[in-house]
């Protein structure tokens, strides 16, 4: 499909980058909207010559002249100024523009996590933009690490996942709490804007984009909601008036909570087992671990991809309903895979790869993820601690390279130990070893 070479990318080059020359494939179409653009700021545009790498000018000019009261819709059409479809891409560049300045802020008050999660928006915005001036559908996305119906379910209830209920905003509040409140109504306003564009009557025109609007206004609700408990921003604005959510005091040791490191590993189905170990063949159990009914077992199999192998890995029992490999980002570099990271047992955009064992290989499709931190807690634990099931934490581990953890998942099950589980990545970066203890934050 031909791309084409938008205004909106020239700006967002320029403007967010600081780049003066643009490299474009030699069918792209530029607007003439690019054009004019382009030429007021001095910008360079290179063509790559076909078959080779070699790159020549693009003579940036107006061109014909155009009524100025029009504007380009796509690189054929002209519209008028007032067109729904314009005021909603104005309202999307204006928006990407108010979110880029409270990623400075997060920069300058040292809220760099905050500051990626935000710049995770301006890129979903770019998506939208790109999606309707093409004409395609916009591909697959997630925001916070979460899936359209997971920011759903989480903006719905925060007293479960957030530990506080629904809040409006006050004056007192954290000041990241009151800069996300603003995005979250500044977000309405792109969702408005599109509902005059591609809503007639009850139709939608392009129900992928409604989507993903409405998911964003979730999310930045999420991140107001952990903002107002304190997670993105020590102070509060001027007048200091309470918090509006304020965990139970809870003692110290009782929030602490064993580390262990997990290193790359595999769960098999019994039928894969017996493909990789023969007719009939049952995995045999090594030694215990932490988790009631786990086990590491005495057999190993290797992995291959697409640029590499590992052997030696470690199987652990019992048996699963479903394969599943998980790998630390380093170990899934070296073999060639990208897999998600994600929960045990979410094996949504998994990957492939081959695993070889002394009896026969199977072809694990969607099999691979690197697992997300998490903490195992049994239902008293949970109640202790004055965690829910699915909730998101910090954790604090002390040491030479001190680190916080956070987006850690609580994970609430009777027959679960209290555990929080890492992989070696994570482990090696914070110089984690033996009996290390975080301290965990709700």
């Amino acid at each position: 499909m031909m791309e084409i070479l938008t205004e909106s990318d020239l700006r967002i080059g320029f403007f967010v980058r600081g780049e003066r020359e643009f490299l474009i494939d030699p069918d792209t179409v530029i607007t003439e909207e690019s054009r004019i653009f382009a030429e007021h700021h001095g910008l360079r545009i290179e063509r790559r010559k076909a078959g080779s790498g070699v790159q020549r000018p693009v003579t940036v000019s107006p061109g014909k002249a155009k009524p100025e009261h029009m504007t380009n819709l796509n690189a054929q059409e002209l519209v008028p100024k007032n067109d729904p479809r314009i005021t909603f891409r104005g309202k999307l560049d204006t928006f990407q523009a108010q979110l880029l300045r409270v990623i400075a802020k997060c920069y300058k008050y040292n809220s760099p996590k905050l500051a990626e999660y935000l710049y995770e928006a301006v890129e979903l915005l770019r998506k939208v933009m790109a999606a309707d001036v093409r004409n395609e559908p916009l591909p697959e996305w997630t925001f916070l690490g979460l899936s359209p119906e997971e920011l759903r379910e989480r903006s719905h209830h925060p007293e479960i996942y957030y530990n506080m209920k629904h809040q409006p905003p006050e004056a007192d509040m954290r000041y990241a709490a009151l800069e996300l409140n603003l995005l979250r109504a500044q977000s309405r306003e792109v969702e408005m804007a599109f509902s005059c564009a591609f809503i007639e009557g009850t139709s939608v025109k392009r129900g992928d984009i409604a989507t993903l609007l409405n998911r964003l206004s979730s999310g930045l609700y999420i991140l107001y909601c952990r903002a107002a408990g304190g997670e993105f921003d020590g102070c509060q604005a001027a007048g200091g008036g309470t918090q509006c959510c304020q965990a139970a005091s809870v003692p110290a040791k009782v929030m602490q909570v064993p580390v262990e490191v997990s290193a790359r590993h595999i769960h098999l189905t019994k039928s894969d087992v017996e493909k990789l170990f023969g007719t009939g063949h049952r995995l045999t159990c090594k030694r215990e671990l932490s988790q009631t009914g786990e086990f590491l077992s005495e057999e190993r199999v290797a992995l291959r991809g697409p640029k590499g192998e590992m052997t030696n890995v470690a199987v652990l029992g019992p048996e699963r309903p479903a394969t599943q490999v998980e790998l630390s980002l380093s170990d899934a570099r070296v073999l060639g895979v990208n897999p998600p990271i994600r929960l045990s047992g979410d094996l949504s955009g998994a990957a492939d790869i081959a695993v070889i064992g002394p009896k026969g290989e199977l072809e694990a499709r969607g099999a691979v993820i690197a697992a997300r931190s998490h903490i195992h807690l049994a239902p008293e634990d949970a109640k202790e601690m004055g965690l829910q099931d699915k909730q998101l934490v910090s954790v604090e581990v002390k040491g030479d390279r001190p680190v916080t953890f956070q987006d850690v998942v609580v994970r609430v099950k009777p027959s679960f130990r209290k555990f929080m589980h890492i992989d070696f990545d994570e482990a090696n970066a914070a110089h984690i070893g033996k009996d290390a203890v975080g301290l965990v934050r709700p």
